[in-house]
């Protein structure tokens, strides 16, 4: 299960883990398994600045607390919630490879699927006024990737329900006080910005794999 700040905790619908689970598959396997693998990422967040080996874990974790319902809700940490997010920015990636590259419609297809499921045009149309177009369905040929990406944002709403993770540099600066302070204010735990998930061994990493494979299987 995955928690939520003012809602129940939750696992992703059908169609929205179908979608969630292929990024996974994609991003881990981008991310790699072997120390010559480690290409990923510029360190410009908590989740690039992980190594190989916690980006795995984190990544595991987090599909299993979106996935499996028997599952722990973890608490939601930066490096947790930036997992998440990543996740989605790969959708977004593997939208933008089919369309620069013609490379079919399949991702697009799955999101469409995903908005379906959430009944998103209709809920978004049932507040419009009355005088405004109504927001239609997208074609899945539809080569616009800033309409995919905006999809892509609403349906990563539905587990993230902020991007306090992108903060971490300006907390950094702050006073302890001050920041301690910031963060009552915002709900934000104390170690939310400090929890960094143990550097797996070669064993514990191959586990992991497993795992995923069990979790996300694979192509």
């Amino acid at each position: 299960m995955w928690a939520k700040l003012f809602e129940p905790a939750m696992i992703l619908p059908p169609k929205h883990a179908r979608l969630f689970r292929e990024a996974v598959w994609y991003l881990s396997d981008q991310i790699g398994w072997e120390e010559w693998e480690d290409l990923w990422g510029d360190d410009v967040s908590v989740f690039d600045r992980l190594t190989q080996a916690q980006k795995q874990s984190v990544l595991l974790e987090v599909t299993r607390a979106l996935l499996d319902e028997r599952a722990e809700a973890p608490p939601v940490t930066a490096v947790r919630a930036a997992a998440v997010d990543q996740v989605y920015r790969t959708i977004e990636d593997m939208i933008t490879f089919d369309i620069e590259t013609d490379g079919g419609t399949h991702t697009r297809e799955m999101l469409l699927g995903a908005m379906d499921e959430a009944n998103y045009w209709e809920n978004v149309n049932r507040s419009l006024p009355p005088d405004e177009r109504p927001v239609m369905r997208p074609l899945p040929t539809c080569s616009d990737i800033n309409e995919w990406a905006d999809l892509l944002e609403s349906l990563r709403t539905t587990v993230l329900e902020d991007r306090d993770f992108d903060m971490d540099a300006q907390f950094g600066d702050m006073a302890p006080e001050a920041a301690a302070d910031l963060k009552r204010l915002m709900s934000i735990t104390p170690d939310y910005f400090t929890h960094v998930p143990d550097d797996p061994t070669a064993e514990r990493l191959r586990q992991i794999r497993r795992e995923r494979l069990d979790l996300v299987g694979s192509k």
